[in-house]
């Protein structure tokens, strides 16, 4: 069952829709506006329609592979987390066919790649845009390989034509690298949080002390989390208010030092969790006790940095 449809969160006081697709389910929400839910929920669909039409495409050896056709049929077929489709699927549409959409990828060259790449960064776009776009290019053209509608690839060292277009346009307004805080400044602004905004400096110290995505505390449950063994099995992930696996698919262990471990049993007894390795629940919750949101968390630290800036001269 594939489709998209709205509903009302009496919590929230929100519309939202819910999508089916594949054998998965997740949220989006839009506001307090029906026709706007309505108008989304649309779309959607229409996506859906459209990615079942090519998703059952063919490309019959040695005939034309229209690039229109070559990049929807990937993207119909591959599947990614709802934030890496919706991400992919504006670089496609919005990009990549524009350009290529008329091309017989059979024919490809490193020329077209090229001069791809120079229009874009003639319009201010970066170097980390640009080679995201390439690389969409450079799956598909390994796909259609791999399913027999192309020979070869085309373009084996596909990268290497962004490289050479990026020195060529230099970008006066890059922002410089910016080093990573000390120790001395991380436990700054661990004990700034800790005296000014308690509630967040659980979730701070676990970021701090094993460098997880922020996705991936915000899905982090006890029962992933050995006290006795000190280490965390990360194996979730939140991501545009979806979860699921980490990025790339990849799970890991980290270890618990010292200070996390305390944090950590602090939490367990506070929450009265006799047994935390045995409980479903998430380790980290609101100053409200419900799930953190991404944004809520953002601006939390955002206020942390710019009062410790202000109060001790760490660096923002």
């Amino acid at each position: 069952m594939m489709g998209a449809k709205i509903h009302w969160d009496e919590g929230r006081k929100k519309w939202f829709v819910r999508v089916y697709q594949g054998g998965r389910q997740y949220k989006r929400y839009v506001g307090r506006d029906r026709g706007e839910a309505q108008a989304v929920a649309d779309v959607i669909n229409a996506d859906l329609d459209r990615a079942s039409e090519y998703s059952q495409l063919a490309f019959p050896p040695r005939y034309a592979v229209n690039g229109e056709d070559g990049l929807r049929w990937w993207l119909a077929n591959y599947r990614f987390k709802r934030s890496t489709h919706d991400l992919n699927r504006g670089r496609i549409e919005n990009h990549l066919i524009p350009y290529f959409g008329r091309m017989d990828l059979r024919n490809l060259r490193a020329l077209d790649v090229r001069q791809y790449a120079d229009s874009r960064f003639a319009t201010g776009c970066s170097a980390h845009s640009v080679k995201g776009e390439v690389s969409i290019l450079r799956r598909v053209l390994n796909s259609l390989v791999e399913n027999g509608a192309l020979e070869r690839n085309p373009i084996p060292r596909i990268m290497t034509s962004v490289a050479e277009s990026a020195r060529a346009h230099p970008n006066p307004n890059r922002a410089e690298s910016r080093d990573a805080w000390t120790p001395e400044e991380a436990w700054c602004l661990l004990e700034f949080a800790k005296c000014h905004e308690p509630k967040w400096y659980p979730i701070l110290m676990f970021y701090f002390q094993t460098g997880a995505r922020l996705g991936e505390g915000l899905a982090l449950r006890w029962d992933s989390v050995d006290l006795f063994g000190r280490n965390i099995h990360i194996r979730r992930a939140v991501a545009a208010g979806e979860e699921g696996e980490p990025k790339w698919g990849k799970q890991r262990h980290v270890p618990i030092s010292d200070e996390l471990l305390e944090v950590l049993k602090w939490l367990a007894r506070r929450r009265r969790i006799s047994e935390p390795w045995k409980s479903p629940e998430l380790v980290f919750l609101s100053p409200r006790g419900k799930q953190i949101l991404k944004r809520v968390l953002q601006r939390a630290w955002e206020r942390i940095r710019s009062r410790a800036h202000t109060d001790h001269g760490v660096r923002p």
